[in-house]
């Protein structure tokens, strides 16, 4: 009788917490990736850093706590069966003073071509990039 009140006690014990563990995230592998290399410059001269972003290609992109006084496209990352490269001198982008993109934040910038935006840091703010036809 007491080996039939263990045994009862411990399968309990075991079935309480197999019940309490999390299932495992099931998340779809995403293997297509299109995004622009941002530099998310801080400061000037002997005291600039930067700071590389990944901004997805037509996604209106937002980075918390990240200063910035310019932006500048480094470069361009894909990978994905079957998706092309595109040429980096005809990538665009534009930071954007809110997160639905209406409140112009920078000029548009590319490759060769930063965007100043302040003299003091600022946010980061919003980023949307596109490949111009």
């Amino acid at each position: 009788m007491h080996f039939t009140s263990i045994t009862t006690v411990i399968t309990a014990i075991l079935a309480y917490t197999a019940s309490a563990a999390p299932a495992p995230a099931k998340t779809a592998a995403d293997n297509n990736l299109a995004v622009v290399v941002v530099g998310a410059i801080r400061g000037f001269g002997a005291e600039q850093t930067t700071t590389p972003v990944r901004v997805p290609f037509g996604k209106l992109t937002h980075f918390e706590h990240l200063p910035v006084t310019s932006l500048a496209v480094r470069g361009v990352m894909v990978s994905g069966d079957g998706l092309p490269v595109p040429d980096i001198s005809k990538v665009r982008c534009r930071r954007y003073k809110d997160q639905y993109g209406l409140q112009l934040g920078s000029v548009e910038f590319k490759k060769g071509k930063n965007a100043d935006i302040s003299t003091n840091d600022v946010d980061f703010a919003w980023v949307l990039c596109r490949v111009e036809e």
